[in-house]
């Protein structure tokens, strides 16, 4: 959801300070910085998103009938099962 709007808004900025001139407020040089910092958090949120994906992907691709000895996936306290294990 964030990586379209911290990527239009990189671009938004950088045409920005392209066109503006030296004499200009705000100057080339904050919308400059302005786009950098916009970038940098696009490829950030890209970054996280991937890690995301990867995670939810090996969650499943390992998840296995709770009844084959498989991996266990903890609960909170209150809502574990007495074996510790995800009812299926």
């Amino acid at each position: 959801m964030f990586v379209p709007v911290f990527a239009a808004a990189t671009a938004y900025f950088a045409v920005w300070a392209a066109g503006s001139g030296p004499g200009d407020s705000p100057g080339p040089g904050p919308l400059t910085t302005i786009a950098e910092v916009c970038g940098v958090l696009a490829l950030f949120v890209v970054v996280d998103l991937v890690v995301v994906v990867r995670r939810l992907r090996r969650v499943t691709r390992h998840r296995l009938d709770h009844t084959s000895g498989g991996p266990v996936i903890l609960l909170p306290p209150l809502c574990a099962p007495r074996d510790g294990r995800v009812p299926m």
